[in-house]
């Protein structure tokens, strides 16, 4: 890129100030002290072309030397130099005409601009003076070494300059970037002194420029530049001091600086990509943009060890300053307040990092560390934006440094890792703390959830050779419907009907399935159709079912204590559940012995139960109930636990999760009753897989079976309506159009 180049931008927060007359008097203070050629560069499109008047060399632009003639094609080398013009103190003038009329410039015009000045000059000062934000104030600064910000000794002054201050550092630009440039002092008896203004402005003042309405006036009215007038050797001496002080400033960067522009390219002009301004040259800022972003790290391009050392510092000073350590888990489950502390704790987190003086590399860096730290402190860490995402229906950390993460049904590995074993333990603690569980090494395996009800799973070593690993269960924000799974394909209108009469005719329920095919999301949709006026009891691990009903006691279960006391276990509670007056009992998942507590209880007047389970097939569903039942303790013969099967359980439905990550319901299957030892079942719906189209999903066709199931009787008992595929004319159609 040629030179690395100290890139001044001249800002105010209010017009009038006299940024114009600082910035040329700023670059022939520049000359005199580098005793090499200055680029002024002026980007205020919209009022510019004044530094061709206050530089006596208007004429010239009528030459067609200006921002406009530059951009109409190809920005290289030759073509900028070509609409420079140069003024006899060695200050080469870039000028914005108003006559142009330009009413803004990109991202990436700036960029070219700025980079291709960079490239020729070693000290450039940019002419701003917009008290307003722009694309092209937000990428010079970006780009600028640093920002010289112009007022007056007045509070009106003071109060603009201190809110776009506010709004730059929000922007995640280090308060170190802006110094403050007094102008004008003098002016007035009555104005602030120093000591005053700086107080006032929590900052120091780099620079006074001392004010003469006879010298200003006569400098703007013959374009005779302060310095060259010689009149008041006051001011001289304020410019050729501040230019001492500009060159100690630490030049520009120019490939972190066009990384950190392109990052926010597309947040102001997304559809202005292929500009044919100097089209070639963006083309190629930006692919070196897109392979400079590939191959950095989650570091923000620091030293693992440095980044480590600034959050040691910045974690230590938030909880000084702000008792972190004194925060409840009561306070972050509110997400109001909690949106409110994390505010505040970004704000103390960008004022730690000035008052510190870390060097971020850019300021997309900046802010993605910013939030990373205060994420962690408040949130879960790198797990935040992943558990904020909505298309993230699962959360798998194997280790510090492999997060996966299923969206659509497709895992892929993220990009998010975290810092080091340390920082994954923290997390780990603060997702089981606030719901009471624990984990250590004693035991360090444990199921938890979080504020939002997702299912969590956490396994530390020992257990975890490779770390502690994580996996995280999400459901959806919004409630999903029996309408939603038919939209979706997951089961036909007609299986929708027939589940929903199911419940509401008090049909006993088991849904099995594999591991995230979906059985508690359709548990929570098929309790939809209970009653509202029915006593529901829910029994679960962790608590995750989500149920509309009013009348509803949710019962979780818990484990041993540190001195491995006080478990209750799930078939404790289906054992209480039954002293409870419930009208249902609805168990997350079977697991063990509890298998032969649910079948009592659905045998026991305990119509229209719900369970889940881990199975197949509904015929390994069945298999593995006896084999559940055994698990009890107690000797019962097969053929009796089969007969309890039979007549408590009415409908076994069976979910897969297929190849594409799709899940369907798979069969509907009635038992029927015993056939000697057996049990026997009919199907009643299947789903026949036809096979994957180009793009791997899969497509098929939901069947009914044509035979009517026996629990259609018990729906007319109960004052039930028949589903329409069972009525006897539809039956009566099919029958017709079969014989035809």
């Amino acid at each position: 890129m040629g030179f690395q180049p100290r890139i001044i931008g001249i800002q105010s927060a209010k017009g009038g100030v006299g940024c114009s007359i600082i910035a040329n008097n700023l670059a022939i203070s520049l000359v005199y002290e580098t005793k090499k050629p200055v680029c002024l560069i002026e980007l205020d499109v919209i009022r510019g072309g004044c530094q061709a008047g206050l530089l006596n060399i208007a004429h010239e632009v009528s030459k067609q030397k200006n921002v406009k003639e530059l951009l109409s094609s190809e920005v290289t080398k030759e073509s900028f130099t070509k609409n420079l013009i140069k003024h006899k103190t060695g200050v080469n003038l870039l000028s914005a005409d108003t006559s142009e009329e330009l009413e803004s410039l990109s991202t990436l015009q700036v960029i070219s601009i700025l980079s291709t000045a960079g490239s020729l000059f070693e000290n450039i000062v940019v002419d701003l003076a917009q008290p307003f934000i722009s694309e092209e104030m937000i990428t010079t600064f970006d780009f600028a070494s640093s920002v010289y910000m112009v007022l007056n000794p007045d509070i009106v002054t003071f109060e603009h300059t201190q809110k776009f201050l506010d709004l730059m550092k929000d922007l995640s630009f280090p308060s170190s970037k802006f110094q403050m440039i007094l102008n004008m002092s003098g002016i007035s008896s009555t104005e602030l002194d120093l000591n005053t203004i700086q107080s006032y402005m929590g900052r120091k003042v780099l620079s006074k420029i001392p004010y003469s309405i006879e010298n200003f006036i006569t400098s703007v009215n013959t374009g005779v530049p302060l310095l060259q007038s010689g009149v008041n050797g006051d001011i001289n001496r304020a410019f050729l001091e501040l230019a001492k002080m500009t060159v100690q400033i630490q030049p520009t960067d120019l490939e972190k600086a066009i990384e950190s522009a392109m990052e926010n390219a597309d947040k102001f002009s997304p559809n202005d990509q292929t500009s044919n301004n100097g089209g070639s040259h963006h083309n190629q800022v930006h692919v070196q943009h897109e392979e400079k972003k590939s191959s950095s790290s989650h570091l923000y391009g620091l030293d693992k060890e440095v980044y480590k050392e600034i959050k040691a510092v910045t974690h230590k000073a938030l909880i000084s300053e702000m008792r972190l350590d004194k925060l409840t888990h009561i306070d972050l489950n509110d997400p109001v307040k909690k949106a409110e502390l994390k505010h505040k704790i970004v704000e103390k987190i960008g004022t730690i990092f000035d008052q510190q003086g870390f060097q971020i590399p850019g300021r997309t860096e900046r802010s993605d560390m910013i939030k990373d730290i205060a994420d962690e402190a408040l949130g879960f860490g790198p797990l935040e934006d992943l558990l904020s995402d909505p298309e993230v229906t699962e959360v798998m950390v194997n280790g510090i440094d492999k997060i996966y993460v299923e969206r659509k049904g497709r895992l892929t590995l993220s990009a998010k890792t975290f810092t080091d074993e340390k920082q994954l333990r923290v997390i780990v603690d603060r997702i089981v703390a606030p719901i009471g569980r624990r984990i250590d090494e004693s035991s360090p395996y444990v199921d938890a959830r979080l504020p939002d009800g997702s299912r969590v799973n956490i396994v530390i070593p020992p257990l975890a050779i490779d770390g502690a690993s994580i996996t995280i269960r999400r459901f959806p924000t919004k409630r999903l419907s029996i309408d939603d799974f038919v939209k979706y394909g997951t089961l036909s209108q007609d299986m929708a009907d027939f589940l929903a009469c199911c419940v509401s005719g008090k049909m006993n329920v088991f849904i099995s399935g594999g591991t995230g095919s979906g059985k508690t999301t359709l548990l929570n949709i098929l309790s939809s159709f209970i009653p509202n006026d029915e006593r529901i009891v829910t029994i679960e691990d962790a608590a995750e079912l989500r149920l509309n009903q009013d009348h509803i006691v949710r019962l979780e279960s818990r484990p041993a204590n540190i001195e491995g006391k006080g478990a209750v276990t799930i078939r404790d509670l289906v054992k209480n559940s039954l002293r409870m007056r419930p009208d249902r009992v609805v168990i997350g998942e079977i697991r063990g012995g509890e298998a032969l507590d649910m079948l009592q209880a659905m045998n026991t007047g305990h119509d229209g139960s719900l369970a889940t389970g881990h199975a197949n097939t509904p015929r390994d569903a069945i298999a593995r109930i006896e084999t559940m039942v055994l698990m009890a303790g107690m000797d019962l013969p097969i053929r009796a636990i089969r007969e309890q099967i039979a007549s408590a359980i009415n409908i076994i439905v069976q979910q897969s999760r297929m190849r594409d990550g799709s899940r369907k319901i798979t069969k509907i299957v009635e038992i029927t009753g015993m056939e000697g030892d057996i049990i026997s079942t009919q199907d009643i719906f299947t789903y026949e897989v036809k096979g994957y189209d180009e793009d791997g999903k899969v497509f098929g066709t939901f069947n009914t079976t044509k035979i009517r199931p026996k629990v259609i009787d018990l729906f007319e008992g109960r004052g039930i309506k028949i589903p329409s595929v069972f009525s006897p004319e539809t039956i009566l159609a099919k029958m017709t159009a079969k014989q035809n």
